[in-house]
């Protein structure tokens, strides 16, 4: 190989066509981040740019926002620069596509915007004659994802490992270690070895060093759970070969997008009338011209005006903003502690079998055990092989204990 650099950009779920809180604003503002996040490309000029997956936020995309898509990626094409985009779960029907030979973004490949569209196969970036990158696209197959990846690995080990330029993987799910449930483990990225892990569905900025793998987060908010990171972008990628070995400068560059604000407010022990010209008052007073706002106000009210206070219907008294979210948090003084907790979740869950399904003693640590192994599939705290392992483990020891149990009575 010739060439000692390469430059490409990274980015990911655009969710295009997105009509967040039904506002044609949002509408808009998701086509805008995406338009700026191109542009960003465009100005850094690099030799391609990777699309990890849910361009759309429908499978079944209206008009407008394909002709958002076209327009926008039009300018890539213009500029000289290779769009490779891999498929998203937003992105594709799947029974749709079987049937009809296609999904939405092989039609957008068709139309000859520079568009390149990987599913489970190799592809390269070249110049001229030579092949300058290796790059394996992965489709989205969610909880399957690291058994496929473990298949393609071993149908293309021959060519990827004959290959000695700068290796690509792009994958859209959850890596072990992110949170929620691991889509695919570190050892199967770790025996891959690429140069750099594309990964997209995570809507945070998610990176780990070790073993090349970065997720840039969505170029929107598509929540106010993901407001914690106010930070939206993508990654300017860089390498340089040094002799056998690629070193990497990858740069984070924020992009535009319209400000989201948090505000938390408790009240102090007050009647409900108070609470509600305190609300009133404080959210006046929070109101930010064409921003997004969630109010939490917490805490409790004196007296019987009212079982529960819910303040929803003073998210209209901000004037400025684009939209207020309320969230209304309260207890009556003399029951607050009431609700403190009194029992383990342990002492919780054996209450729980014993009392309501009538669980028989000697079954219920193993069902407590059941749900404390789940919970953990849940929180992604092992990877779902080690769980498969753990639960089958398990209801082969119910099941023995059980078909010992029916054969006595059946005897009896």
């Amino acid at each position: 190989m010739k060439r000692k650099s390469i430059h490409f950009c990274h980015l990911t779920d655009s969710h295009l066509g997105n009509r967040q809180y039904g506002l044609l604003a949002r509408f808009d503002d998701f086509a805008k981040a995406f338009s700026y996040s191109i542009n960003t490309c465009v100005n850094l000029r690099p030799d391609f740019v990777l699309f990890t997956g849910d361009l759309f936020e429908h499978a079944k995309p209206q008009a407008p926002e394909l002709r958002q898509a076209v327009i926008i990626l039009e300018k890539l094409k213009q500029a000289g620069i290779p769009l490779i985009l891999s498929q998203g779960n937003h992105d594709v029907s799947y029974s749709r596509a079987r049937r009809y030979g296609g999904d939405i973004l092989e039609f957008l490949s068709d139309l000859d915007i520079g568009l390149r569209y990987v599913q489970d196969e190799i592809t390269y970036f070249e110049v001229g004659e030579e092949k300058i990158a290796l790059i394996l696209g992965v489709n989205y197959y969610g909880k399957r994802t690291d058994r496929i990846l473990n298949q393609l690995l071993t149908k293309y080990l021959d060519e990827i490992n004959g290959f000695n330029g700068l290796k690509i993987l792009m994958l859209h799910g959850f890596v072990q270690g992110m949170p929620g449930v691991a889509d695919v483990k570190l050892n199967t990225i770790e025996k891959s070895s690429f140069d750099y892990v594309a990964v997209g569905h995570l809507h945070e900025r998610w990176e780990n060093p070790k073993y090349n793998i970065y997720c840039p987060g969505s170029t929107e908010h598509t929540s106010s759970s993901e407001w914690k990171q106010p930070e939206r972008g993508l990654y300017d990628v860089r390498f340089v070969n040094k002799g056998d070995n690629w070193v990497s400068r990858i740069e984070y560059v924020n992009i535009e997008t319209r400000p989201k604000y948090i505000f938390q407010h408790e009240f102090q022990s007050l009647s409900v009338p108070e609470i509600r010209e305190e609300a009133e008052a404080y959210l006046i007073n929070n109101d930010i011209e064409g921003a997004i706002l969630r109010f939490v106000f917490t805490g409790n009210y004196e007296g019987k005006e009212h079982p529960f206070i819910n303040l929803d219907h003073y998210r209209h008294v901000p004037k400025a903003s684009l939209h207020t979210i309320i969230v209304s948090k309260f207890l009556e003084v003399e029951k607050k502690q009431e609700r403190k907790q009194i029992l383990s979740k342990r002492e919780a869950y054996q209450e729980l079998l014993t009392h309501e399904f009538e669980t028989p003693t000697i079954y219920v640590d193993e069902y407590i055990s059941l749900i404390e192994d789940s919970l953990k599939i849940i929180e992604g705290s092992n990877t779902i092989s080690d769980q498969e392992r753990l639960l089958d483990k398990r209801y082969s020891r119910f099941s023995k204990g059980l078909l010992a149990k029916f054969s006595t009575e059946e005897e009896g």
